[in-house]
């Protein structure tokens, strides 16, 4: 009795499950965030070892060299071709048609990012074809599609494709990786629970809002990501949002442990965040970022449909291929390799003239469709945060030659903060996420000053942008697109109809043994058209009900010699209605556990089942009393 009147008053059941699992998914992600970011960094040294091996240097971003400053037109010591701004002077050898110098030994630029691609494909399309690519994709993917599974090899494939493709140079991020492995974490721990669809779906997405709040050490951009990156418009998705904020400041507070401090631009103390003469620019500014996203977003999704879709090689070898394409760019403009963060406060500071702003904005663009739609693993939050950067600051310094120009200095923008504008504004609006972009670019630079600007321009651009135009093809236009919803139905209506007034007569469910093993229950789904199965031990007595999908995912998972039988993936929870319940109860059983089918007992012990309930047989009564109604409110039929 006490136990039972404590169960009434605090709720350990769903609530204090998911938050204990929301904190324990976001540890758990955030290491591995920083394990993935680690890892990249390791890798990405040792190819620096070996360029340097092959007589190759790169100038630092942060270097100060008179005669190697990046942007400046110097001559080489060998003759008088333009210097590349980007190899020490030491490194170059060789001009390219007597116009542009590179190393001897370039050859080497464009092999390593061809054998991470190579290493990418293999691992991808020999152990997860699921594992390629973006990665956010597959996410979405799965909260719409799959009911919050993700298979656990996926996960693990995905870290190491992502280190061989951005540790070889890939012109990628590793923030959609991270949230798409921690997603897998929420998924894994979910299954391991037997908890239903509802909150697998929310383990999820907590699992990736805690990889970006340590990834990007945001404890609230993390939340915002989760909720807003399912849909390409305005819908926002608030039932997932407290497990997603609880595991992303758990991952906050993990990242803020195990790794260094995420700073890409450190701003002057004296910098001013925003002044009157910057706002008449922000119309122009708004245009052509809408220009730009439109670009980068068509040429992203045409490579990938038009070229690497097309053409006629295995599919182990397209990322080696869009490698071998980077690594031609990569020979005259090696900022395009990787995720560009430490590019920032170079460009941040002047040390970039317009014209290399320019060349690394169309070229970045090119570099990351190479790397992404080949099938390469890495993320385009980091990508689209430096395009963003090096457009704003291009912006600022044009409006600057404007300015000088008509003789008005004191009108031209400041481009240090249009080139913040530009990375929030960019993310924003191509990756459908304002919120999530104003967030992270204000704590990268740990401050709010920018945060009504950056969301002024997000949300411009967001409003002349098609949903469409949006780097990630699974994200849905709306909720009633979605399958996770059933659709609005008229409470009062359905409540007044009960189950046993259906007069369904159907044969009963197919009663599964609970020592099944996973290869005989693969059998049974083959001839059945069910979703759902009871589960009864050797003496009758319920054990629990089985989804056709779990079976699925396991089959799929494990393969047919794993010892699994049908107890092991039964869920516990009770889903069970008598003929004495209302249709509207039944309609939220079935959101509740996702599912197009509901068991109906005989009585309260509801041990036999005697039929299931379908959604098409509450549509179906609901229409037809709803017909009723209507047909007895007109005065002509009476």
């Amino acid at each position: 009795m006490f136990t039972a009147k404590l169960s009434e008053k605090f709720d350990f059941g769903s609530t204090g499950r998911l938050i204990v699992c929301s904190a324990l998914v976001g540890v758990v992600s955030g290491l591995v965030a920083v394990f993935l970011t680690y890892a990249v960094q390791f890798v990405e040294e040792q190819m620096v070892g070996v360029y340097a091996y092959a007589g190759i240097q790169w100038v630092s971003p942060l270097e100060k060299n008179d005669e190697t400053v990046p942007g400046e037109e110097i001559r080489s010591r060998t003759g008088d071709h333009v210097a590349n701004p980007f190899i020490a002077p030491q490194s170059q050898r060789d001009s390219f048609f007597g116009l542009y110098e590179f190393p001897r030994y370039g050859v080497i630029i464009l092999l390593i990012p061809a054998i991470g691609g190579l290493i990418c494909g293999l691992l991808v399309w020999s152990f997860a074809p699921e594992a390629e690519g973006e990665g956010i994709e597959y996410l979405v993917k799965s909260y719409h599609h799959r009911n919050g599974m993700m298979r656990f090899r996926s996960v693990s494939v995905k870290i190491l494709a992502t280190i061989a493709t951005i540790g070889s140079g890939g012109s990628a991020g590793t923030g959609g990786p991270s949230a798409m492995i921690g997603g897998g974490i929420g998924s894994l721990l979910a299954r391991n629970l037997k908890i239903n669809a509802l909150e697998r779906r929310a383990l999820l997405m907590a699992g990736a809002a805690g990889a970006i709040g340590a990834l990007f050490q945001s404890p609230f951009g993390g939340a915002l990501f989760a909720a807003e990156i399912l849909y390409c418009s305005t819908a926002f998705e608030f039932p997932i949002l407290f497990p997603c904020i609880i595991a992303s400041l758990v991952g906050y507070a993990t990242g803020e442990l195990f790794s260094p401090k995420f700073q890409p631009l450190v701003l002057p103390e004296n910098f001013t965040f925003f002044h009157v003469a910057d706002v008449p620019w922000i119309l122009p500014f708004t245009v052509a970022g809408i220009l730009i996203g439109w670009f980068y977003v068509k040429l992203l999704h045409e490579i990938r449909n038009r070229f690497f879709s097309r053409i006629e090689i295995p599919e182990i070898f397209k990322p080696a291929l869009g490698g071998l394409l980077l690594g031609c760019i990569a020979l005259f403009l090696s900022p395009v390799r990787g995720s560009g963060y430490s590019y920032f406060q170079p460009v941040f500071d002047g040390s970039l003239s317009l014209n290399v702003l320019l060349c690394l904005i169309f070229f970045k663009i090119l570099a990351t469709s190479f790397t992404i739609s080949s099938g390469g693993s890495g993320g385009l939050i980091a990508p689209s945060l430096f395009l963003g950067g090096m457009f704003g600051y291009a912006f600022g310094l044009l409006g600057q030659s404007i300015c000088s120009v008509i003789g008005l200095p004191g009108l031209a923008p400041d481009p240090a903060v249009f080139m913040l504008l530009g990375m929030g504004a960019m993310l924003g609006s191509v990756g459908k996420i304002p919120l999530t972009a104003t967030v992270l670019v204000c704590d990268m630079i740990h401050s709010y000053e920018l945060l009504f600007p950056i969301l002024i321009v997000n949300l411009l651009q967001l409003a002349v942008h098609s949903p469409r135009t949006t780097m990630f093809r699974e994200q849905l236009t709306s909720k009633e697109e979605s399958p996770v919803y059933l659709g609005d139905f008229s409470n009062d209506l359905l409540m007044r109809i009960l189950i046993g007034d259906l007069k369904l007569h159907r044969p009963k469910p197919l009663v599964i043994p609970a020592n099944t093993p996973l290869t005989d229950l693969m059998q049974l789904l083959a001839g059945s058209s069910a979703t759902i199965f009871p589960v009864a031990e050797e003496d009758g007595s319920p054990r629990g009900f089985l989804f056709a999908g779990d079976v699925r995912s396991a089959f799929q998972n494990h393969g047919p010699y794993k010892r699994m039988i049908a107890a092991d993936l039964a869920l516990r929870q009770e889903m069970v209605l008598t003929q004495q319940d209302d249709l509207l109860n039944a309609l939220k059983t079935m959101v509740r556990f996702s599912t197009e089918e509901i068991p109906i007992a005989s009585g309260p012990e509801k041990r036999e089942i005697l039929f299931l309930l379908r959604k098409e047989d509450i549509l179906r009564a609901y229409h037809t009393q709803l017909a009723g109604y209507q047909r007895s409110d007109d005065p002509e039929a009476v």
